[in-house]
């Protein structure tokens, strides 16, 4: 079996030592085979599932298809464990997702509290320029900052293409 096909062995020691008793020593070869036949067992129980989804007509292998190839493999003893395991899963990822969407959720209505007060303080320097208002140093410096007082003068007529219609 090639290396790709084992499982990490500090996993599967860490699995087997809790059904041992404390203090029982467990050697490298011993190590070795709970690694290799783990790898060879979920192997079996894998294609078996694969072919309770081929006969279905699926390409992709359901938690349905594992627990039902347990049950043809003679493997019952597995099956009620695993189901209460996996609804205990399923209801942690349903858990964080919600709290995922919470997050997202209040993010959106953050940027759109944080958007508003900008939207806010920028129409109210708009306007307060558009109306004449300007702040203490502004009318020091002259309304662009140059320290000039050309900004308040008249505005200049543009010269415009089109003709004028004049009064005769």
């Amino acid at each position: 079996m090639s290396d790709l096909l084992e499982l990490p062995r500090s996993q599967v020691y860490r699995h087997v030592r809790q059904f041992v008793p404390n203090g029982t020593l467990l050697t490298n070869d011993v190590k070795l085979a709970f690694q290799k036949s783990s790898a060879v067992f979920i192997l079996f129980i894998t294609e078996a599932a694969q072919h309770l989804a081929a006969t279905s007509g699926r390409t992709s292998i359901t938690d349905t298809d594992v627990l039902r190839a347990l049950e043809e493999c003679e493997f019952e003893q597995f099956v009620e464990p695993l189901t209460v395991d996996l609804a205990l899963y399923n209801k942690l990822r349903e858990r964080k997702l919600a709290a995922r969407n919470a997050n997202r959720a209040a993010q959106i209505v953050a940027d759109m509290e944080s958007s508003a007060v900008n939207s806010t303080a920028t129409s109210t320097a708009n306007s307060e320029v558009n109306s004449g208002v300007s702040s203490p140093a502004a009318a020091q410096a002259g309304a662009n900052g140059d320290g000039d007082d050309d900004d308040d003068a008249a505005p200049v007529a543009m010269e415009t293409s089109e003709a004028v219609p004049q009064e005769s």
